[in-house]
């Protein structure tokens, strides 16, 4: 565009136009549809990352399996703010307490957000299932996973590399771990282990170096 006196061009502050409207990056990165039998209470979870840059609002999203759709799905109707990066579970019909006795409280990050479901016909099937997640728009899911037989007590995981959602976890893979009672594996509350956080994708993407004389300084 045009500086205000009109006589420089340059696109200060963005590198399209009009700058991109884009929806926010959200994704299914593990659910686990059959525990192992043991001494703790478990139950179906998934868990959400976001791999957008700036915090995204869940409130009033909605989830569901392939037994429903957007009509009858479970809405997220507390304040639920979501951090770049973050990952959050979601667990059903048992509280954040009951989930942190079953995998270790000692294996997760302070602050990590769990939060409990309830509702008709949401559990998965251990003979395969889909997750769907929807925005606040009526729209195409924002997310959608399909997964097969569970074998019992292991997630189908997220591989970071691949960026491929199906993977059977295994302890040490992935920040994979074993559940406090080592029947169950999974990597709740995170998509990798102790590997670095790749750095910051910044590039420099205009330079103006002659300035046209003008009104301005």
């Amino acid at each position: 565009f045009l500086s205000v006196d009109a006589v420089d061009v340059a696109s200060p502050g963005r590198i399209r136009n009009p700058p991109p409207t884009e929806g926010e990056d959200i994704r299914i990165t593990e659910v686990m549809s059959s525990g192992a039998l043991g001494a703790f209470t478990k139950n179906d979870w998934f868990e959400l990352t976001s791999f957008h840059p700036t915090p995204v609002d869940l409130t009033g999203w909605r989830f569901n399996d392939s037994t429903g759709g957007f009509a009858d799905a479970y809405v997220i109707t507390n304040t639920l703010i979501m951090r770049p990066g973050e990952s959050i579970v979601f667990v059903e019909e048992l509280s954040a307490q009951d989930f942190l006795a079953w995998w270790g409280p000692t294996n997760f990050a302070p602050g990590t957000q769990i939060v409990t479901y309830s509702g008709t016909q949401l559990s998965f099937s251990s003979a395969g299932d889909s997750l769907r997640v929807w925005d606040r728009t009526n729209a195409l899911p924002v997310a959608e996973v399909s997964f097969g037989p569970a074998v019992s007590g292991v997630s189908f995981g997220y591989n970071p590399d691949t960026q491929q959602f199906g993977e059977p976890s295994v302890p040490g893979v992935h920040g994979a771990f074993l559940s406090a009672d080592g029947l169950d594996v999974g990597s709740p509350g995170r998509i990798r282990g102790d590997t670095p956080v790749p750095p910051a994708d910044v590039r420099i993407t205009e330079v103006m170096s002659s300035e046209a004389p003008g009104t301005f300084t």
